[in-house]
C-alpha cells in the first residue's frame, strides 16, 4: 500500500566528494549533496555511488533534484531512495547511462501537471555538433515501490515521460505496484519522437498495474501528420504520407510476473490510448512475438449487477449479484497532519488503508466504514484498526519513523502501532474497490466519487480484549461471519451478516489487566551450566498485559523470554516474572562442583592385586540438583 510524506526539509551532513568526473577518477557521490556536482551539461562527467541516496535527506524547491544530466552515473549496485511526489531525479538527460541502481519509487495522487519518475525529458542531440556521446542509456535499473498516478498525469511514466533521441534500456525491470486514473506508459511515458531509435533489451515487468488506459512501451498513439511526436514515425506504421524516420528494436522483454489491467481499454505494448488497429496491429503482433507473457495485458470484466455508494459519513455500499465476483477489496486514502514528539506540525501524512470483503452465498448487500479513521499516540486518544485483511505500512523519512496501521499477532486484525505522534485531525480523499473473481484474479477497479444516501447499520460495540468473537454477543439477529477472531486493545473491524447484508463492526477492545502471577518454583538450585524452564501462571488467562522475564544479576542466571533458567555462575539471582504491575519471583542458588580424583601411583615391576580409587571429599562439593 502506499503513503507520501512531504513538507520535509532534513538537514543531511556533507561530505568531501573524491573524484574529478573523468572515467578514469569518477565522482564518488556518498549523499543527496553530492549530486549537486553531477548537475551540468557542458562535458561528459562519470559518477559513482558510494552509498545508497535518500533523497528526502533534501527535497528541493525545484521539480528536479537535477536539472540537467550529461554522462554515466554507475550507481554501483545501491538505492536511490524516498523520491518525493511531484519531483523528478533528473529533468533534462542530455545522454548517457544511467545504470546498476535501485530506484524506489513511493508515489500517491499527484497534482496536476507535477511529474515523479526518473527521467521527465531526454534532449536529442542528433544535429548538435558539440556533443560527442548522444544516446540516452538505461542499463541494469530496477524500479520498484508503489505508484498512483491523479486524473490529469497523462503521459507518465516511472523511467522516463519524454524521450527524444535515441534510447537504450537494457537490463531494466519494472516491478510496481502501479495504478492510475488516466493513461501511462510504463517504460516511456509519451508517444515516440521522430528521428529515435528505441531499444529495449531484456527487461521485464512484474508487479500490479491497474488503469484507465496502460502502455507498456509508450502511453500515448497519437498521430499527426505535423508533429514531431507520435507513432507515425515508426517504422511498420503506415500513416497517410508520413515517411518513418524512427524504429522500436524489442528484444526479451518479459511480462509473465506481471498483472496488468485497463479498466477502460485493452493493454497494449504501443501504446496505452488512441490505439489504432488499422495502423498498428501489425507492429504490435510483431513486437508480440518478442515478448513473454503477452496474455498477462487484460481489459477489465465488465461489472454488471453491482453497484456501489458513498455517504457522507464515508461508508461504502456495494450491491452485488454478480455469480463471478468473489471478493471486494475496498481502499481509503487519508491525509493528516503530521507532528514531532515536541508537536511542532511536520508536513502532512497520506496512506491508505484497505479491507478486504469476501462475497458470501445469499449476501447481496455489504457495507464498509472505511475512512472513519482515528490515530493513537501510545497514551493519549483512540487508535483504530481497518479490516481483518488490511494492508499498510510505516514510512521513514530522514530519522523520523511515522507508523500507522500494523499488524497483530494473529496476522488477521490491523491496529495501530503505539509509537505513533500523529493528530487526529485526518480527512478521508479518495475511495476505490479492487473487484476479484472467485480464483483470485483482479478483474476491475471502481473509483467513487459520488455521494449518495444510505444508512448503514450501526452495530459498534466494546468487548474484553482476547476474548474470541463467538463470546460477543450481538443485537437483532446479527451474527460474526469470523466468530474465531480475537479481540484487540483499541479498535478494530470485523464482520457481521445478517438475512442478504453483511456490514463491517466497529469494535473497542479494552484492556483486560493482569491481576496475580504465579510461578511453579519459589526457589530452585542449579549447577553452573544447567538450565530450568519457569512457567508463570497469569490470572486472568486473557489478560492484555505482556510477560516479561529478567534476572537481578546476570553473572549468576540469566533467563529467556520463555522463562528459561540458565546458570552462569556461583551465588544467588532473584529471576522475576512481570505482568502489568504484577510480579512473581524465584530465587537461584548456583553452586560450581568441583571434586579431585586420587589415583595412587603403580609399580608394573610388581605384580598388583587390587587398586582403590576414591574421590577425596575434603575437596569436593556438595551438588545441588533442580527441584
Amino acid at each position: 500500500m502506499i503513503m507520501v510524506l512531504s513538507l520535509f526539509v532534513l538537514p543531511v551532513n556533507v561530505n568531501a566528494t573524491t573524484g574529478d568526473g573523468t572515467k578514469d577518477n569518477p565522482y564518488i557521490i556518498s549523499n543527496v549533496n553530492d549530486l549537486k556536482l553531477l548537475d551540468q551539461r557542458e562535458q561528459y562527467i562519470y559518477a559513482k555511488l558510494a552509498n545508497d541516496i535518500d533523497l528526502s535527506q533534501e527535497i528541493p524547491s525545484t521539480d528536479y533534484y537535477l536539472k540537467y544530466f550529461y554522462g554515466e552515473l554507475d550507481g554501483n549496485g545501491h538505492q536511490i531512495k524516498n523520491l518525493p511526489s511531484q519531483k523528478c531525479f533528473i529533468y533534462y538527460y542530455y545522454a548517457g547511462d544511467l545504470k546498476n541502481f535501485n530506484l524506489v519509487l513511493n508515489v500517491s495522487t499527484l497534482e496536476n501537471g507535477s511529474y515523479t519518475g526518473l527521467v521527465c525529458q531526454q534532449v536529442n542531440l542528433a544535429k548538435e555538433d558539440k556533443y560527442t556521446e548522444k544516446e540516452h542509456k538505461y542499463t541494469h535499473i530496477t524500479f520498484s515501490g508503489n505508484v498512483e498516478v491523479g486524473n490529469n498525469n497523462n503521459n507518465e511514466s516511472p523511467i522516463v515521460i519524454q524521450a527524444d533521441g535515441d534510447t537504450t534500456m537494457e537490463s531494466v525491470h519494472i516491478n510496481l505496484n502501479y495504478t492510475s486514473s488516466t493513461y501511462n506508459g510504463l517504460f516511456i511515458g509519451y508517444e515516440p519522437a521522430k528521428n529515435s531509435t528505441y531499444t529495449f533489451r531484456n527487461c521485464s515487468v512484474s508487479g500490479e498495474y491497474i488503469g484507465q488506459h496502460i502502455g507498456i512501451l509508450f502511453g500515448n498513439g497519437a498521430m499527426s501528420k505535423t508533429s514531431d511526436y507520435g507513432l507515425q514515425h515508426i517504422e511498420g506504421i503506415n500513416y497517410e504520407d508520413v515517411t518513418p524516420t524512427s524504429k522500436i528494436v524489442l528484444e526479451n522483454l518479459d511480462l509473465t510476473k506481471a498483472k496488468i489491467i485497463g479498466i477502460e481499454s485493452q493493454p497494449h505494448l504501443l501504446c496505452g490510448v488512441s490505439y489504432n488497429a488499422k495502423y498498428f496491429d501489425n507492429l504490435e503482433q510483431t513486437l508480440a512475438t518478442k515478448t513473454t507473457g503477452y496474455n498477462q495485458l487484460t481489459k477489465a470484466t465488465s461489472l454488471e449487477d453491482a453497484s456501489f455508494q458513498l455517504n457522507d459519513n464515508n461508508e461504502l455500499k456495494i450491491t452485488n449479484s454478480n455469480d463471478s465476483i468473489g471478493a471486494f477489496e475496498v481502499i481509503s486514502e487519508v491525509y493528516s497532519n503530521v507532528f514531532t514528539s515536541n508537536g511542532i506540525s511536520n508536513g502532512t501524512l497520506k496512506h491508505s488503508v484497505s479491507e478486504t470483503i469476501n462475497v458470501e452465498d445469499g449476501i447481496t448487500t455489504y457495507y464498509s466504514s472505511l475512512g472513519k479513521v482515528k490515530f493513537y499516540d501510545g497514551s493519549n486518544g483512540v487508535y483504530g484498526t481497518t479490516g481483518l485483511e488490511g494492508k499498510t505500512k510505516t514510512i521513514t523519512v530522514g530519522n523520523e519513523t511515522y507508523y500507522t496501521l500494523q499488524p497483530s499477532t494473529n496476522g488477521d486484525v490491523y491496529t495501530f502501532g503505539k509509537e505513533a505522534e500523529v493528530s487526529n485531525t485526518s480527512k478521508l480523499s479518495n475511495v476505490r474497490v479492487l473487484v476479484y473473481d472467485k480464483t483470485g484474479n483482479l478483474i476491475n477497479v471502481v473509483q467513487i466519487k459520488e455521494k449518495e444516501e444510505f444508512t448503514k447499520p450501526n452495530l459498534n460495540t466494546t468487548a474484553d480484549a482476547n476474548v474470541t468473537l463467538e463470546n460477543v454477543s450481538l443485537d437483532d439477529g446479527w451474527t460474526w461471519t469470523k466468530p474465531q477472531t480475537k479481540v484487540v486493545v483499541g479498535g478494530q473491524i470485523a464482520f457481521a451478516k445478517k438475512g442478504t447484508e453483511l456490514t463491517a463492526v466497529y469494535i473497542e477492545g479494552k484492556a483486560v489487566p493482569t491481576k496475580k502471577i504465579t510461578l511453579s518454583l519459589e526457589s530452585a538450585n542449579l549447577e553452573v551450566g544447567s538450565t530450568m524452564t519457569l512457567n508463570a501462571t497469569v490470572d486472568p488467562a486473557n489478560t492484555t498485559d505482556q510477560l516479561t522475564w529478567s534476572s537481578n544479576d546476570q553473572t549468576v542466571a540469566t533467563v529467556d523470554e520463555n522463562g528459561k533458567v540458565t546458570a552462569v555462575g556461583p551465588g544467588k539471582a532473584i529471576i522475576t516474572a512481570t505482568s502489568g504491575d504484577q510480579s512473581a519471583k524465584c530465587e537461584v542458588t548456583v553452586y560450581k562442583v568441583e571434586s579431585k580424583v586420587e589415583v595412587p601411583s603403580l609399580d608394573t615391576s610388581k605384580p598388583v592385586d587390587k587398586v582403590t580409587v576414591a574421590i577425596n571429599d575434603k575437596e569436593s562439593q556438595k551438588i545441588y540438583l533442580p527441584h
